[in-house]
């Protein structure tokens, strides 16, 4: 445990690099931990959340890591990083559109299926950014200590997002959430030197 992660810590701009791993997803996961008392909020029973959310959602998100997988292939991680988190942090706002547009179906499976096929993308990148600063021989705890990193931004954007969503209102909320995106954003351009580009030829 003690080697891979004095391997991590050792490289260049590391602490700026484990920052980045923290902040990628920051927006997408403040949005995702409050969606369901969000569309309780806005008029969906709970068996239309299920349906949506969690059955055409997940069919989404194979088809987002699908077709991920195929544009990553092909513009690297730079592009895809940079791309893929713009279209994270832009799906926040669907959420307030749904606000304003109320309890409509149709709406709801063009929200949910926005933001899970933008979630996907951006994880297919993510997961290839973190399986990236895997050394050869200590891959499997080295990627185990990354995840765990980013385990820690679900822990604690978890907190306050009941208390935010409260305090500012649902549109306040989700404008807020794409916000907090940005700081993933500009923590890639400081990183950008230390990713691979590589790509399918």
């Amino acid at each position: 445990m003690v080697e891979p992660f004095l391997d991590i810590v050792s490289r260049d701009k590391a602490v700026l690099m484990l920052v980045f791993v923290l902040l990628f997803k920051l927006g997408d996961v403040v949005a995702g931990k409050m969606l369901s008392p969000f569309l309780i909020d806005t008029g969906f029973s709970r068996e239309q959340i299920g349906v949506v959310n969690k059955g055409f959602g997940m069919v989404v998100t194979l088809v987002g890591g699908i077709l991920g997988g195929g544009i990553y292939a092909k513009w690297g991680m730079r592009k895809s990083l940079w791309v893929f988190g713009i279209l994270q942090m832009l799906s926040n706002f669907v959420f307030v559109i749904q606000h304003y547009v109320g309890k409509n179906d149709w709406m709801l499976f063009a929200s949910v299926g926005i933001e899970n096929l933008c979630s996907s993308l951006g994880t297919i990148a993510f997961t290839a950014l973190l399986m990236s600063l895997c050394r050869p021989g200590l891959a499997g705890t080295q990627y185990a200590l990354l995840s765990g990193l980013f385990a820690l931004t679900r822990v604690f954007a978890s907190v306050p997002t009941g208390y935010l969503a409260k305090s500012l209102g649902w549109p306040s909320f989700f404008v807020l959430s794409a916000v907090l995106a940005i700081p993933g954003l500009w923590m890639l351009r400081m990183v950008w030197g230390q990713l691979p580009e590589t790509k399918a030829h």
